[in-house]
């Protein structure tokens, strides 16, 4: 995506949170979720001196999104001191995960770290998981706490712990995003939608500022963004275009999750979009200074259409472009 990003040349709003790199050098990509630098840290953290475990089986999808994540975990794992017995990946869209989850059994791993792309391998691997026996401490990324997640594993996932970008009760702004959407979709709210309403609250508030579409003065407004409350948190827009700097962790717990404390790292405090009620499927370019957002209940029929002229497609993370 980043040559493509880098080619349009106007500010993009991104959702992916694969650690390393965007292409901010060219002040174009700016980030509406934390990278998975601050995720690997907050489970490791939490699993080795929380929860007391030592010997971790990490399992992650082999797309780019799982690989860096794993490689983010295995990380922070070594410098605690607990080096994974046991990194294995999963290919997305897989139908049985009884290899992965016998590899896991006989690893003896007293603790189960995971970065899953899609919610719905998350839900028949839990599934899987607990017909198997296997009855470890689960910490795992976003996915693990994700609306959908919850649907199709049930309770498969009670007992596990996800970090989360967008916790519901974790501020009064979450709070109030929360109510708006339960208001209007009739179902609880996610990262999958808390992110794209932030960047299009702080791209309009910067469309503002700067008093023009032109994408150079966007540019110059968005990084003066400074404690800016948004649904997911607090904006404090950084030299890598990096707007969140921390997760929260949440307990899946029976009829809800709970919000156990918030992780700031840097301050020492933290799959396509789910479908709505109806089941359409919210998709949200921001590729030329103008945002363009709708939903159509077939993904594959969806194109995205200026007055003037087509829009390309720029994805929102590195798991969600269209088919």
């Amino acid at each position: 995506m980043a040559p493509d990003v880098l080619k349009l040349g106007k500010p993009v709003m991104i959702g992916g949170n694969q650690s390393g790199s965007h292409p901010y050098e060219q002040s174009v990509a700016f980030r509406f979720r934390p990278n998975d630098t601050y995720s690997g840290r907050v489970i490791a953290d939490f699993g080795v001196n929380t929860l007391a475990k030592k010997k971790w089986a990490i399992v992650h999808s082999t797309d780019a999104f799982g690989t860096a994540g794993g490689k983010a975990l295995s990380s922070a794992l070594e410098k605690l001191g607990a080096p994974p017995v046991l990194d294995q990946g999963y290919a997305n869209q897989s139908q049985d995960f009884t290899p992965v989850v016998l590899a896991v059994k006989q690893s003896g791993a007293d603790v189960l770290g995971t970065y899953f792309t899609f919610e719905n391998d998350l839900g028949i691997f839990a599934r899987q998981l607990r017909q198997l026996g296997v009855n470890i401490p689960w910490v795992g990324s976003p996915s693990v706490v994700a609306v959908s997640s919850t649907k199709l594993a049930g309770a498969a996932l009670y007992g596990t712990y996800g970090v989360a970008d967008y916790a519901e009760d974790s501020s009064e702004s979450s709070k109030a995003y929360g109510k708006a959407y339960r208001d209007a979709y009739k179902t609880a709210p996610d990262n999958q939608s808390a992110w794209p309403y932030d960047a299009i609250t702080i791209l309009s508030a910067a469309i503002n500022k700067a008093g023009s579409t032109d994408p150079a003065k966007i540019r110059e407004a968005i990084p003066g963004h400074q404690e800016t409350p948004g649904a997911e948190g607090e904006y404090n827009f950084d030299q890598n275009g990096d707007g969140l700097h921390g997760y929260k962790r949440r307990e899946k717990r029976e009829g809800n999750d709970r919000l156990r404390q918030a992780h700031r790292l840097r301050r020492l405090s933290a799959s396509p979009a789910p479908p709505d009620a109806e089941g359409r499927r919210v998709f949200v370019t921001m590729s030329f200074s103008a945002v363009l957002a709708f939903a159509h209940p077939n993904r594959k029929q969806s194109r995205l259409v200026s007055p003037n002229r087509a829009f390309p497609w720029i994805s929102c993370c590195n798991c969600c472009s269209p088919e």
